[in-house]
């Protein structure tokens, strides 16, 4: 198999992953909604890079803390979620780093429609 072969199949399964991850999220929070971003999304990854996810989910916990655990505890290894409730992630939309964010994203699933 050639490089770009080689390339697109690992895409294609952290693509896989991340969905499978974002709905098994979901069967402990409701609906949410997520995408892939940064160098997976982009097809530019290396084999340090990690797999940037970001949910978006009103029940999503206010306490930061245990986001983070809820976020990571079934996130597989080398996944990076970050996580906002809907008012925080309309506040984020506005801010320029989200175009950037947003340009080569995948979306995973947008049961919130959001995205």
């Amino acid at each position: 198999m050639d490089y770009k072969k080689r390339k697109l199949a690992a895409r294609n399964a952290f693509i896989k992953s991340a969905k499978a991850y974002v709905a098994k999220l979901g069967k402990k929070i409701g609906k949410v909604s997520a995408i892939l971003y940064g160098s997976v999304a982009k097809g530019n990854f290396s084999r340090g890079s990690d797999v940037d996810i970001l949910i978006v989910s009103d029940s999503l916990p206010q306490n930061i803390l245990k986001r983070l655990d809820l976020l990571f505890s079934s996130a597989p290894p080398g996944f990076e979620p970050k996580g906002y409730k809907g008012g925080e992630f309309k506040k984020f939309k506005k801010k320029p780093i989200y175009a950037l964010l947003a340009e080569d994203a995948v979306v995973l699933v947008d049961q919130l429609a959001v995205f």
